[in-house]
């Protein structure tokens, strides 16, 4: 887990990077052999896992860093910064669904990404105040200049997610960065302007 971490992931900051993205979620996409580990109960979770492979930062982490993605309705996301998009999309549009990595949902689309069959599946969807569902995905680990293999695959299959959805009529679709956080107005009002549209 440390040499995957310190060579393959290019974090900016280990403390904070770390129990952002090591979940099931990230590991699934690029490392998967990583997750059989903690099937077969070799580690109890990421944050035992990591604690092991980064002592020095043992004392700063908690559990629930790595592992408390349920939101305050229940629902259960599959990661932290997943679980932190829905709660702000929920205050503001009650109707709103987490579908995440729920891939045999009617929300799943057979795309091409690096000329493969893939699953494309939105993180959230909006459906009944509109003439279509309105789906949105998070891209949480987007980086445009990261040199990582990682986020190079990353980068490229969100391009390949985005140009799916927004060639697809029967959606709309919005995408969400990490920069778009620290100001939700603009996700916010595109959702109503679309409600008002409906409504007129």
């Amino acid at each position: 887990m440390r040499e995957f971490i310190l060579y393959r992931c290019d974090f900016k900051c280990l403390l904070k990077d770390i129990p952002r993205h090591i979940n099931r979620v990230f590991i699934k996409e690029n490392c998967s052999k990583f997750q059989k580990q903690i099937d077969k109960n070799r580690f109890n979770n990421y944050y035992e896992w990591c604690c092991l492979s980064f002592p020095e930062y043992s004392s700063d982490w908690k559990l629930s860093d790595f592992e408390t993605c349920v939101a305050f309705d229940n629902t259960v996301c599959d990661s932290l910064e997943e679980m932190g998009v829905y709660e702000k999309l929920k205050r503001f549009e009650p109707k709103i669904q987490y579908i995440g990595s729920k891939i045999n949902s009617r929300h799943t689309f057979i795309g091409k990404y690096n000329n493969k069959k893939c699953r494309f599946c939105p993180d959230f969807v909006i459906e009944e105040i509109s003439d279509k569902p309105i789906y949105i995905e998070y891209y949480g680990m987007y980086e445009e200049n990261s040199k990582s293999e990682i986020f190079i695959n990353y980068k490229n299959k969100t391009i390949a997610k985005n140009n799916f959805y927004k060639n697809n009529n029967d959606i709309y679709f919005i995408d969400i960065y990490r920069e778009d956080l620290k100001n939700m107005d603009k996700i916010y009002s595109w959702i109503d302007s679309l409600r008002r549209e409906n409504n007129d």
